[in-house]
This record gives C-alpha cells, sequence and structure tokens, in this order.
C-alpha cells in the first residue's frame, strides 16, 4: 500500500480491469498464422501491435468477450464455445488490468476489416510475436509462446518482442 500525504491511492483499493484478448489462429505447425491488429491514432499505445482486445462487459464471460472484440476490432466472427484458454496476465498499471488471453480457431485465415484498428495482419507466430507491442505484451506474448509450443501449433519457439 502507498500512503502520499496521508491518503491511499485510489487506484489500489479498486478491482483490477478486466480485458479479454483473442489470439486468433488458422493451421497448425508451418502453416500456422495468427491475427495481429495495430492500436489506432489517438489511443495509448497507438502505433504498436497488440491481440484483438478490450473490456470485459458486466455479465460477460472472458471468452465472449474475447470474441466479441474480434468481431469488433477486426470484423471476424468466432465461435467463443471454441476458444482455448491461453492464460492470465495482471499488469499492475496504474490502472491495473487483468488480462483474459484466449486462443480463437479459425478453419481459415479470413480478410479483416479494419473497424477498431489500423491494420491488421496473419503473419506466422515468429513475425506476429516480434512486432513493436505495449509493454504489458511482452509478458502476454509469453504466455502465447508457450500455449504455441504446447499446443505444437508452431514450428519453432517464436520470441516475444517489446515496445520500441
Amino acid at each position: 500500500m502507498t500512503v502520499h500525504s496521508g491518503l491511499v491511492k485510489a487506484h489500489e483499493h479498486t478491482a483490477p480491469l478486466q480485458v479479454a484478448l483473442a489470439v486468433a489462429f488458422t493451421g497448425r505447425g508451418p502453416d500456422t498464422r495468427l491475427l495481429a491488429t495495430r492500436r489506432p491514432q489517438g489511443k495509448r499505445f497507438a502505433g504498436l501491435w497488440e491481440w484483438p482486445g478490450g473490456k470485459v462487459e458486466a455479465g460477460e464471460s472472458p471468452a465472449v468477450a474475447a470474441c466479441r472484440e474480434l468481431l469488433e476490432e477486426a470484423g471476424i466472427r468466432a465461435d467463443w464455445h471454441q476458444a482455448i484458454a491461453v492464460g492470465t496476465h495482471r499488469d499492475p498499471g496504474p490502472p491495473a488490468i487483468q488480462f483474459h488471453v484466449f486462443g480463437v480457431p479459425l478453419l481459415r485465415p479470413e480478410s479483416p476489416a479494419m473497424i477498431g484498428c489500423t491494420d491488421a495482419r496473419w503473419l506466422t507466430p515468429n513475425e506476429a510475436l516480434a512486432l513493436p507491442c505495449p509493454p504489458a505484451n511482452v509478458e502476454i506474448n509469453r504466455l502465447v509462446m508457450a500455449w504455441l509450443a504446447a499446443a505444437r501449433l508452431a514450428p519453432q519457439a517464436p520470441r516475444p518482442s517489446a515496445a520500441r
């Protein structure tokens, strides 16, 4: 607990913001492709690459939120029943954020619509994880890398990137 002038900072008593991320993927081994999106101008970390995602709404499960965000940001519809829990990462912030990361399988790499992003690309795991990303994504990308290796989706272990 941090005390400043006798007052506890407000963000230390609030529950972390719940955010769900969709790591959309197709294929296996050398054919595996992941969908990465670029943050729009005017937003924090503009121009950096990330997985589609956003806040979990009241009464919504993180898996449903991940698939909803994939649709809202890239125009790609996915079945939340197929979402695979990859892991969680808590970023202390401020604000504190609990990231819920899901692998979202698709039959083929659909053409993304740039709705909530300025660019979206289907990339190999190595290409996607090497892109410049927001600081919290370094740990998230480690979760994705471990999941890809355990699921035998990637042909080789990719390297997580860091914001540049």
